[in-house]
């Protein structure tokens, strides 16, 4: 069965992630061939003949409180793991958790739970609930919900849970009634569309000379159209000026010079034969 069970390939790369999936094969391997209660230097030798040459390098990195921690397995796997995730100073943990606010689409059973998971870190022992009251009424924004955290005795988590959700109940049935019995608004009226406006989206048109009819601009049907009347472009003969002018011409244009030999009588006889 030995023969079959396959041994961990090198460590590829030190990425913590590449890390953590070699570590949990490699103790699969150890297991199975019952070399977990081998001696710690023959377990430690063996650790370092499958990690590589990357594995290696790493190893070489670290540093160790005493030699013979090089030849303890559980030790190098630690620092091993340290060195992908080092450790934070107790107080920058204790920092990040005494400033831990609750989000705004958070539920109050994960703050609380996320605070306990932060505790933990912090190594507040038997002050660890205590404490994380004491965050969730230093963070309270509502200034009525923090007013009933400091009245109940003998508060704990579980009391917080509860005061925090009867508190939002009764906030938003305050403001249901509220919004109820509130005047209805008034309705905007609407903005009355100008003359100007209502012209200004409809295609201007024009009374045209050329065609004695009312169109767009430019669309005229007497355009290119030649007049009969005076062989001129772009007017119907309805409209022909040149004809218009003629006619309104005086037959009797030089009339004043009628009299140009200063005869009287020449004036009225040749009046006479135009007016027959």
């Amino acid at each position: 069965m030995e023969n079959h069970i396959r041994p961990p390939q090198p460590l590829s790369n030190n990425s913590p992630k590449t890390w953590l999936l070699w570590k949990e094969e490699f103790i699969i391997f150890m297991k199975l061939l019952g070399h977990m209660s081998r001696p710690e230097y023959y377990k430690a030798n063996l650790f370092k003949n499958f990690i590589g040459p990357v594995g290696l390098e790493i190893i070489s990195k670290l540093s160790f409180d005493h030699p013979n921690d090089k030849d303890n397995l559980d030790i190098i796997i630690k620092k091993i793991d340290e060195y992908h995730n080092p450790p934070r100073k107790e107080i920058e943990r204790r920092y990040q958790f005494f400033n831990s606010s609750m989000k705004s689409n958070e539920t109050i059973e994960n703050y609380i739970q996320s605070l306990k998971e932060k505790a933990k870190e912090c190594k507040f022992d038997n002050l660890e609930e205590s404490l994380i009251i004491d965050v969730v009424i230093l963070h309270a924004k509502d200034k009525e919900l923090r007013k009933k955290y400091l009245q109940e005795n003998n508060l704990n988590c579980e009391k917080i849970i509860e005061i925090y959700k009867n508190h939002r109940i009764a906030t938003l049935e305050s403001s249901s009634t509220t919004n109820s019995t509130a005047l209805p608004k008034q309705k905007n009226k609407p903005i009355p569309v100008s003359k100007e406006t209502e012209s200004s989206n409809v295609s201007q048109k024009k009374s045209c000379w050329r065609c004695k009819s009312t169109h767009e601009v430019r669309q005229c049907p007497a355009w290119n159209y030649k007049c009969k009347n005076c062989g001129e472009l772009h007017h119907f003969e309805i409209s022909c000026r040149n004809v218009a002018s003629s006619q309104n011409k005086p037959c009797y244009k030089n009339m004043n010079n009628l009299n140009k030999n200063g005869k009287p009588g020449n004036h009225n006889k040749t009046l006479n034969n135009l007016l027959k």
